[in-house]
């Protein structure tokens, strides 16, 4: 414990430090309800600011500019409110416990002390000129963890500063009051450790940032290791200091991480729960929380029916007499070995010579474009091109294709059929409803694209023409378009998806039961003990749109080393 002279002095510097994040509330709550509500009256009204009018070439950019332009303060109104909410759930975070550390340090050829309190956001005056609590991710608030009194140094974007720490403090505070005030050598204050894990069992893990230990803070801040791997015994930290060093590395990289880009594999549903407040109640936004079976079954549940761990455990622990027993337990060791993964790697590369294999694209019960085709294309790129990128260009071929086949459909019998069996009702609806297109859309809506595809139709080829539409000629070939463009959708949503890859195709191919043909595929030197019927075993699952939980990794990793690999949309997995 310290003195009471420095007790006291050290409240009076609590009240003022919370007297000024009171008023800096105060002062920022009407900015976050005035912004919040100027968000909603635009979003509100968005189309009674805009004057839609599309007679002329000038009326139309004048209408795409001025859309543009409320667009824009639609989106500087939502970033300033951005901005300041982050800053007042910051502010609020704070106040009934401003800090929980402190450092004197004196710089090397400095004169005086500074003195430098840290909490779980950086906190400063209103003109910013002076700090009154850092964030303990800030550079110079690693000391905290890192040394004792002494000698100590920080590193900063310009080099190492080097100094003497003179002083390290702790604090526990509670509604703005000091519970505890003791200073500390290298290591955490076992009393401060005990007070924090003493107050019981929760059903929620809590961001203890000020009892991280010198080693912990180490892994924390790593920004050296591409990958970083983390043993320990249960209840050493691990999952504190993951959790710790995504809050820093978010914190450090703003500008190019957001918390949407990361993953947390967790072990089980409720263990998601358990750890969901530690990244809120350090600033920042909750990141993607998942299972792994969740995260397979995201991205093969669709086509395939997956085998989850616990029947694989199950398996392994049947009799050993069991049908095709050690084949399956060799398949298992093997498909999780690193051998495995160069040898997909290397099939990858093989694949970028030869052995694609491609669905045909159909369309009424017709080939609109065949494998074959698909195939003599991709092939047709030059090799150095990455094989994910060779599949974009593919796919982009695909679509022009599909355009131009869309166009000659509009003389089909089909199309035709369908525009008879129109009734009265359908007819006048689906004709105003392309005509209003342009005038309907949302403020995300590319005027420029579908001014070129629907407007430029109907206003006719030649500038000059006069703005007279005549309804009843072109109303037959409209509806056309309009047919056959809504049975061309599911082509072009299935293209963009890159369905037309034969994954599955793929990876059978690699279990041919041929082993001289796996070598030569993979480049692999040995195959595994029972090969034969490892293969007969992973293609019976396959055929039968099944695969076993060993297979679901590699087969996942084989499709993005063919299609590229895939950010998750927030939306897609449960936080």
């Amino acid at each position: 414990m310290i003195h009471a002279e420095d007790w006291q002095r050290e409240q009076e510097r609590l009240d003022l430090v919370t007297g000024e994040l009171q008023t800096a509330i105060a002062g920022i709550e009407p900015e976050v309800s005035g912004l919040r509500e100027q968000v909603t009256e635009i979003r509100k009204r968005f189309w009674e600011e805009v004057t839609v009018n599309t007679s002329t070439d000038e009326d139309f950019e004048e209408t795409f500019y001025s859309i543009k332009q409320q667009e824009a303060l639609l989106s500087e109104r939502e970033r300033s409110h951005r901005v300041r909410m982050q800053r007042y759930k910051s502010m609020k975070r704070l106040l009934p416990s401003p800090y929980f550390g402190r450092i004197d340090f004196q710089e090397e050829g400095q004169g005086g002390n500074e003195q430098i309190y840290i909490g779980v956001a950086s906190f400063a005056t209103e003109d910013g000129l002076d700090f009154l609590v850092y964030d303990w991710r800030t550079p110079i608030a690693s000391m905290y963890y890192d040394h004792s009194p002494g000698a100590a140094a920080y590193e900063t974007p310009g080099g190492e500063i080097t100094g003497t720490m003179t002083l390290k403090r702790q604090y526990r505070i509670r509604a703005a009051k000091l519970q505890n005030v003791f200073d500390t050598s290298l290591t955490i204050g076992d009393e401060l450790l005990q007070q924090v894990l003493g107050k019981g069992a929760d059903s929620q893990m809590r961001s203890i940032v000020a009892t991280i230990q010198k080693e912990q803070n180490a892994i924390i801040r790593d920004d050296r290791s591409r990958m970083l791997i983390v043993q320990g015994a249960a209840g050493s930290g691990k999952t504190s200091a993951a959790l710790q060093r995504v809050a820093y590395l978010l914190y450090k990289h703003r500008e190019r991480i957001t918390a949407d880009q990361i993953v947390l594999f967790s072990p089980n549903p409720m263990f998601n729960s358990y750890v969901s407040t530690v990244l809120p109640e350090l600033g920042e936004e909750n990141m993607q929380q998942t299972t792994f079976q969740e995260y397979l079954e995201h991205w093969l549940g669709t086509e395939f029916r997956l085998e989850d761990p616990f029947a694989q455990i199950e398996y392994a622990m049947s009799p050993e007499t069991a049908p095709g027993y050690k084949a399956r337990m060799s398949g298992m060791t093997y498909k999780a070995s690193g051998d495995f993964l160069q040898a997909l790697r290397n099939y990858a590369l093989w694949l970028g010579q030869e052995g694609m294999l491609f669905r045909s694209i159909r369309f009424r019960e017709r080939e609109l474009i065949t494998a074959a085709q698909m195939k003599s294309q991709f092939y047709s790129y030059a090799p150095t091109i990455r094989l994910a990128n060779r599949i974009i260009l593919l796919r982009d071929w695909l679509l022009r294709e599909l355009a131009a086949l869309e166009v000659k459909e509009l003389e089909a019998d089909w199309a035709r059929d369908e525009l008879d069996y129109l009734d009265t009702e359908q007819y006048a609806e689906a004709y105003s409803t392309l005509l209003k297109k342009v005038q309907r859309q949302s403020a995300v809506f590319d005027f420029a694209e579908q001014y070129e595809e629907i407007y430029g139709e109907l206003r006719g080829q030649e500038q000059g023409e006069e703005n007279v539409f005549d309804y009843a000629d072109q109303e037959e070939e409209l509806l056309l378009r309009l047919i056959v463009k809504e049975s061309f959708k599911p082509l072009r949503r299935e293209v963009r998806r890159l369905k037309f890859i034969d994954v599955p195709g793929l990876y059978s191919q690699l279990f041919a039961e041929d082993a001289e043909a796996y070598r030569q595929m993979t480049g692999t030197a040995a195959v595994p003990e029972l090969w034969p019927d490892i293969c007969g075993q992973t293609r019976q699952k396959l055929d039968r749109l099944e695969l076993f939980y060993e297979d679901a990794t590699p087969f996942l990793y084989l499709k993005e080393l063919i299609e590229g690999t895939r950010r998750i949309p927030s939306s897609d997995i449960s936080l």
